[in-house]
């Protein structure tokens, strides 16, 4: 049968409640603890019965003989365990009796205060979760517990990554299961809330903490991102062998539970709210070098594939010319990249500006760049536009003109 969206949003919800509604019971448990229990069974069973209610599409009549707008918790448990066990009076009967229980003991205690008898009830909480199953198994095709969550995902291809997973963890194939989970979330973190930057596989504890607040579990998030391959672009994987990419980490335990936590995450992300993603300086900013003396003593170096040539000095630069690329303050004139030899622009005694060779094309495959060498107090730094948002307004207006057939 094919399971309404609304139902099925419900029905999932009743799931996560279920599954997150703490340690099991036993007969020492706390009364309080027991109580609480009854309060989550009771939350459950009235979005799974409600849910499976409109999924057979019974109507208000049905209820109680007469039309009433929003009919009660139990007569609503009395009409679908009718519909589930049509042939069966006893287990229908049984049935009505277990929920009435329960919610009698929630009234007791949610409106006088009453704590249950924990030797009676403890086993309340599992038997309403059995009786859930067995009354979705028939009305659904499927008990609440194995409900796939991946159904609750909006985007069809998302839906069918996740399922391909799924199969091949059923089938032992568990390192070629975790690919296909990277590649899947590389596609949804483009498709849901979710910040552009984030990659699957790029284990990052700010990534988990801004999830978290979209109600990502950070743990989780962050363990599932070091069990899966890195994807940069969505078509391919790599693997870190000498961190966690090896065969002793491509489990089926491990299989299960990215994927289990992928849907989880996509799920909850495909509702959440849009927040505003901050934007890196140099992707909208150039920075600019102004000489403002009147014999300036400048060196370069050629970088070419990462190799730093020999200073040389130049004398082409006079009081007035400007520079554009990106600068780095400098503790000494020396070509050397290291983070030691980094310093503050304002107290730097020299500033290192990197910018192509003229000709050369800014893309990310030029190999040849070239440093300019200044000394601080000989120069100014401010920055300017690179352009683009000039560029992309005027895309715009473009594809407003002449709308793509």
């Amino acid at each position: 049968m094919s399971i309404q969206p609304h139902v099925l949003n419900r029905l999932i919800a009743a799931q996560h409640f279920a599954a997150n509604s703490g340690p099991e019971l036993t007969s020492v448990s706390e009364p309080i603890a027991v109580a609480q229990k009854i309060l989550v069974a009771h939350d459950v069973s009235e979005l799974a019965f409600f849910a499976l209610s409109s999924q057979l599409g019974l109507k208000p009549v049905e209820f109680d003989g007469k039309t009433k707008a929003e009919p009660t918790f139990m007569a609503t448990v009395r009409a679908v365990a009718d519909k589930a066990f049509p042939n069966d009076p006893t287990r229908v009967g049984n049935s009505n009796a277990l929920l009435d229980q329960m919610n009698r003991l929630r009234v007791g205690f949610k409106h006088h205060g009453n704590l249950p008898d924990v030797s009676s009830t403890f086993l309340i909480f599992s038997e309403v979760i059995d009786l859930l199953d067995e009354v979705c198994t028939s009305v659904i095709g499927t008990s609440l517990q194995e409900l796939d969550y991946a159904a609750a995902i909006h985007d069809g291809s998302i839906r069918d990554g996740f399922a391909s997973a799924r199969t091949l963890i059923d089938g032992g194939t568990y390192k070629e299961a975790l690919e296909i989970i990277s590649l899947t979330l590389f596609e949804a973190f483009r498709t849901v809330n979710a910040p552009t930057y984030i990659k699957p596989g790029e284990a990052s504890s700010d990534d988990a903490l801004l999830l978290s607040g979209r109600g990502v579990d950070p743990a989780s998030f962050l363990v599932m991102q070091k069990f899966l391959p890195v994807s940069h672009n969505g078509e391919e994987v790599h693997w870190e062998l000498r961190k966690k990419g090896h065969s002793e980490n491509w489990t089926e335990e491990a299989a299960r539970f990215c994927l289990q936590t992928a849907v989880s995450v996509i799920v909850r992300l495909q509702s959440a709210q849009a927040i505003p993603e901050p934007s890196d300086f140099y992707d909208w900013f150039e920075d600019v070098v102004e000489i403002v003396v009147d014999s300036p003593r400048v060196f370069r170096t050629t970088d070419h594939f990462g190799t730093h040539g020999e200073l040389e000095e130049l004398r082409s630069f006079s009081k007035g010319d400007r520079v554009i690329g990106r600068v780095k303050g400098r503790w000494e004139l020396a070509p050397s990249e290291t983070e030691s030899n980094e310093f503050d622009l304002e107290h730097a005694p020299y500033i290192q500006l990197n910018r192509m060779l003229p000709g050369e094309s800014a893309s990310l495959f030029s190999s040849t760049s070239e440093s300019l060498w200044f000394a601080r107090q000989e120069v100014t730094i401010g920055y300017q536009s690179t352009g683009w948002r000039a560029r992309i307004e005027e895309f715009a207006k473009e594809r407003a003109a002449n709308p793509p057939e």
